[in-house]
């Protein structure tokens, strides 16, 4: 038996000079659909500490390039990172 997991969640944070952290927006980008439907990446948290959470569609492997963009209502800025995708073996027993 193989089993897919999400990422959990994965801290980092945001912040403008002349933007409260918390009037900005994220989006993310996935660039296989497939692997990694964009509907998949969750935001979590507030203000200037936020995190997101990557579940891939269970059964498939592969890579996904992500893209995370924030946006202060006028000015954008983006930042991506490969995401790979395994299966883990659940728990073997052999009688």
């Amino acid at each position: 038996m193989m089993f897919w997991a999400s990422t959990g969640p994965i801290p980092f944070t945001i912040g403008d000079a002349e933007t409260p952290a918390g009037s900005l927006t994220l989006s993310a980008t996935s660039f296989d659909g497939n692997l990694i439907p964009t509907g998949n990446i969750v935001f979590g948290g507030s203000g200037s500490n936020r995190t997101v959470t990557i579940t891939p569609v269970p059964g498939l492997n592969g890579y996904s390039t992500i893209a995370i963009t924030v946006n202060d209502g006028s000015l954008t800025a983006s930042n991506s990172f490969t995401v790979t995708v395994k299966p883990l073996l659940g728990l073997l027993i052999n009688e």
